[in-house]
């Protein structure tokens, strides 16, 4: 899923002593973003501790920088920030998951294999 970039808002402040980093109320609920996107520091975190290499992310989030992604691990370290869990997308796609599952396996099979030429002896 990617995200685009957020033109300019005048409401942004730098995160002190990191540049590439923003706070604005009107950003992701206030939370730390990096400078001319929507992407949230802890969502980036997040996509690291997941597996992501630095130079994916860079890849499939053309925004990004490398830079931005070291300021990121800067800030987090400073701040003490942890990526983003148990967001609500996370909670609805596990519970469409277990909704999925359930009624599959809730639903009866068919009686018989309705294709004469395939037998499942």
């Amino acid at each position: 899923m990617r995200r685009t970039p957020l033109c300019g808002k005048n409401s942004a402040v730098n995160a002190q002593n990191h540049p590439r980093i923003v706070v604005d109320p009107a950003l992701c609920g206030g939370e730390p973003t990096v400078r001319g996107t929507l992407f949230a520091v802890a969502d980036i975190l997040r996509l690291l501790e997941d597996g992501d290499t630095e130079e994916t992310l860079v890849a499939d989030f053309p925004p990004l920088t490398l830079a931005d992604i070291r300021a990121c691990r800067a800030y987090a370290a400073a701040t003490g920030l942890a990526p983003t869990r148990g967001h609500w997308i996370d909670r609805v796609a596990g519970t469409l998951d277990e909704d999925f599952a359930r009624a599959a396996l809730d639903r009866p099979g068919p009686e018989r294999y309705e294709r004469p030429d395939i037998s499942l002896d």
